[in-house]
């Protein structure tokens, strides 16, 4: 036990920024909401969103690009970080 409770060990640990635009207005309630909450229900929130909405994205996992645009976009995106 450390001294705030158990130990856990990260597995994976990433930053993503997110901006909306006019196309995602639809989802500005829900940033809203969860930038108010406690760090804690936040990550919750966040998870549960993501859990629930991961089976809706497998189009988007599944799309392939080729090697070198795909090594651009994520030198793009890295940069962003």
């Amino acid at each position: 036990m450390g001294d705030r409770g158990p130990v856990t060990r990260i597995i994976y640990s990433k930053v993503h920024r997110v901006s909306l635009t006019e196309a995602e207005r639809d989802l500005l309630p829900f940033f809203e909401a969860i930038d108010q909450m406690p760090p804690d229900r936040r990550r919750a929130a966040l998870f549960a969103a993501i859990r629930g909405g991961q089976g809706a994205a497998q189009s988007e996992l599944a799309r392939t690009e080729s090697g070198k645009a795909g090594r651009a976009i994520d030198a793009m995106l890295d940069a962003f970080e």
